[in-house]
């Protein structure tokens, strides 16, 4: 009797969880955020300039033979993407493309 109780329980508290995964079932999404073109040009500047200066740390780091410089190297690499992930996500919360392509 206890462990039907028990598992009953059990089962209504498992069921519990999914409540919040099954609320955006047919949800419509959220509609892209208003941003003017130079706002989006200022964004797409910063991500590209970011990443500009990213490509010499990995060439420093390939020629790096000191372990411990190549790990400050990918901290300063890390770092660096970083800085870009809040500004690709708002390209990408406002509708826009958030992958940018440097010229070597």
């Amino acid at each position: 009797m206890k462990l039907t109780v028990m598992l009953a329980a059990l089962a209504v508290t498992g069921c519990a969880s999914y409540d919040s995964r099954l609320d955006v079932i047919g949800k419509r999404p959220n509609p892209p955020f208003a941003v003017s073109d130079e706002q989006v040009a200022a964004l797409q500047a910063e991500i590209a300039r970011l990443r500009a200066g990213s490509e010499p740390l990995r060439m420093e780091l390939a020629a790096e033979p000191d372990r411990l410089k190549r790990i400050a190297l990918y901290r300063n690499l890390r770092r660096n993407g970083d800085r870009i992930r809040p500004l690709e996500g708002s390209l990408a919360q406002a509708g826009r493309p958030t992958r940018i392509t440097v010229a070597p």
